[in-house]
């Protein structure tokens, strides 16, 4: 059975204190929830608090987790309320090109290796590959550091282990959280959907080569604070990263490296993304693997959304592609740290995990180079991100003859021509967004959300199936779908019969893949509210 991890509640009014928050929230929860709950602040300056139930009580299930807050919702002091929801045990695996989920038995999600290119061969491949090398020679402003030192990425992941390509010295462990069990451990227990990622990641950031290593990072010389946020990199709730998030915000973080994500879009994470880029965060994501779209985080304004390619030039074939790429990385056949409950190796990896790592130390170095205290002063606390993001989709590229701009970004990341390129005299008017070449990029409303859900149908037959299934005219779609959407998108995704409603086709659904067993496919039940409105 499908179930939550709760909900995440927004009250109040802006200028509310902390303590005043909570003290809301317990009320409004009191008031409108039966049963004991647990209410706690998501962040020092937030008006979100997560609502769970005790260690010793099952928490809600998807469906009662949507009337809950559907419930919440109507109250006059709340502002928002989004349920946490669980990655499923079982999902459903459709088949390309209708739609494509990550299931438990695929390696790509968690950095599984492909038949490995002649060209791969060499553990430094990527680096020179960026002509990363170069970009450490590069000739600095007054200030400016090599190799990104001085600057701290914050990694939320599945975690980290004393893997010996990890310089302990500079993963700050005393730093990091366990967002995943509530305490401050981030070590990864090497369990669920993708162990060892955490460390397969973050070596490719900030790995340097000693006695005994293989790995080299792209910044060698920046440190890694790890925020253990799942065991498996498929999110299905972004309650978690989003508190990551401003944590890391909060205690300072410079780089925010996520190689991970989902297909929901959350108003929960993109508060925090937003609270985060507004304190001088720079915040770069995985595109995804195998779905046919960009997934959440990357797929916001604010993020740096990252594609894979090979050493060949060309885009890893599991890559995700849209109008919200902005870059291309190596990230098939990456070597890197690989950690399990047998013992620590290293070897080649893919997935746009490794893209986004490669290119989230470029970012390090970036502000390494031409000093962070420096880039503030002259772009502002809140303009660093799009000044990053400005100089990387426009001068720190190279884009092979017939590149495919619109879905993989301007072309493959050259880290020195990245350093190298004179910085733009102020921050572009209209921020992140101002800097997507692809006018289709930009998240438009709650209904499109759904529509980029169905990447090969007409938009416009996916609207009309979707106002016909609500029995409202499509002019009402946009009001009527408001309070729904997050639900719909979430049953468009694991739902087979809610797929074949909006898209006319028959889905194409197989049995379950499971840890366990094969067992015919039960999709979760919806709420009361969305099921009486589609009946």
């Amino acid at each position: 059975m499908a179930r939550s991890d709760g909900l995440v509640v927004r009250v109040g009014v802006p200028g509310i204190s902390p303590v005043e928050t909570l003290s809301l929230a317990r009320k409004i929860v009191r008031q409108e929830l039966p049963g004991d709950w647990i209410v706690a602040l998501m962040g020092r300056e937030s008006r979100d608090v997560s609502v769970r139930r005790p260690a010793d009580k099952s928490n809600p299930t998807v469906a009662q987790a949507f009337d809950l807050a559907y419930r919440l919702r109507q109250h006059r002091l709340v502002e928002d309320c989004e349920p946490s929801l669980l990655l499923p045990d079982e999902m459903p695996q459709m088949m390309r090109p209708e739609f494509a989920t990550v299931s438990r038995s695929s390696s790509s999600s968690s950095g599984g290796e492909d038949s490995d290119l002649s060209c791969s061969a060499a553990p430094d491949w990527a680096l020179a590959f960026c002509r990363v090398a170069a970009a450490w020679d590069a000739p600095r402003p007054p200030g400016g550091k090599s190799r990104g030192q001085g600057i701290i990425v914050g990694h939320p992941d599945t975690g980290y282990t004393d893997h010996p390509e990890l310089d302990a010295a500079r993963v700050l462990v005393s730093r990091g959280r366990d967002f995943e069990e509530g305490d401050l451990d981030p070590r990864d227990t090497l369990s669920g959907f993708s162990p060892g990622h955490g460390t397969g990641t973050g070596s490719v950031i900030m790995s340097s080569v000693g006695p005994g290593r293989a790995v080299t990072g792209v910044a060698p010389l920046a440190e890694l604070v790890p925020l253990r946020i799942t065991t498996s990199v498929v999110l299905f709730s972004f309650a978690k990263l989003a508190e990551a998030i401003r944590f890391a915000a909060d205690e300072g973080h410079h780089v925010l490296s996520i190689s991970l994500g989902g297909p929901l879009y959350s108003r929960f994470l993109h508060r925090s993304v937003q609270y985060a880029i507004e304190r001088g965060v720079i915040i770069v994501a995985a595109a995804g693997n195998v779905w046919p779209f960009v997934v959440y985080p990357a797929k916001l304004d604010e993020v740096i959304a990252v594609a894979a390619c090979n050493c060949s030039k060309q885009v890893w074939a599991d890559s995700a592609s849209g109008a919200q790429v902005d870059i291309t990385a190596p990230g098939e056949s990456v070597w890197r740290a690989q950690a399990s409950t047998t013992g620590f190796t290293v070897a080649p990896g893919s997935g746009t995990s490794f893209a986004t790592a490669i290119t989230a130390g470029a970012a390090a170095l970036w502000l390494a180079h031409h000093g962070r205290a420096a880039l503030i002063n002259r772009f502002g606390m809140g303009g660093l991100a799009a000044a990053f993001k400005e100089v990387l989709v426009s001068k720190g590229f190279d884009a092979p003859n017939g590149w495919d701009a619109s879905n993989y970004g301007p072309g493959l990341l050259n880290v020195d021509k990245l350093l190298r390129a004179a910085l733009p005299s102020s921050v572009a008017a209209g921020g992140m967004s101002a800097l997507n070449a692809n006018p289709t990029a930009r998240r438009l409303s709650q209904v499109d959300d759904i529509v980029a859900l169905f990447p090969n149908d007409d938009p416009a037959r996916i609207r009309a199936a979707l106002a016909n299934a609500m029995n409202v005219n499509e002019s009402q779609l946009t009001i009527e779908v408001r309070d729904v959407a997050d639900e719909i998108a979430y049953h468009a995704v694991l739902n087979p019969e809610v797929r074949r409603r909006l898209s006319g086709k028959q889905s194409h659904s197989r049995r379950v893949v499971s840890s366990t067993k094969r067992k015919p496919y039960r999709p979760p039940a919806m709420s009361a509210r969305l099921k009486r409105m589609l009946d």
